[in-house]
């Protein structure tokens, strides 16, 4: 879903895996993709505003965990996107 806040524009994307990364640095390859590809997406919608993507795993034990995409690594993505 997609919601504003102020002038920020926020992608997230709820997650149904048990397995939930250490910390930003160890999001799979995949999921950075493809909120790499969703952020490029609502950037088209609301040229000039900046776009945070947050993961949040709801089965996670003990409680919900929710971190945000780095944008070095959706840049990145999009980078090796754009190369192929």
């Amino acid at each position: 879903s997609t919601h504003s806040t102020g002038r920020r524009q926020r992608q997230m994307c709820i997650r149904d895996s048990p397995s939930v990364p250490r910390n930003e640095e160890t999001i799979s390859q995949d999921q950075i993709m493809q909120m790499a590809l969703y952020r490029a997406l609502i950037q088209r919608l609301y040229p000039g505003k900046p776009v945070q993507c947050l993961l949040i795993w709801t089965h996670a034990d003990p409680q919900p965990v929710t971190m945000e995409v780095p944008l070095e690594a959706m840049d990145a993505a999009m980078d090796k996107i754009a190369q192929v």
